[in-house]
């Protein structure tokens, strides 16, 4: 998650300092390198938070079980 929210916090803040700068208005420009690492930090602290919660929970009502079958691929 850590990684994500940095990826596209580089996209976002970049799309942002473009429509402020076409706009006129002033963007603190450092924020496009410092952005990502605050939501990376974030990120992973969510991840930590939801990564808990969901074990904690699936202790509870026992998890999400995935059942899969292989399917034989169609040949013309």
């Amino acid at each position: 998650m850590a990684a994500l929210y940095s990826i596209l916090s580089v996209f976002i803040f970049l799309l942002m300092a473009i429509v402020s700068a076409v706009s006129g208005q002033a963007f603190a420009w450092w924020m496009i390198f410092v952005a990502p690492i605050i939501y990376g930090i974030a990120g992973f602290a969510g991840g930590l938070m939801i990564g808990g919660l969901y074990n904690v929970v699936a202790k509870w009502i026992g998890g999400v079980e995935f059942e899969f079958e292989k399917i034989e691929k169609f040949s013309d």
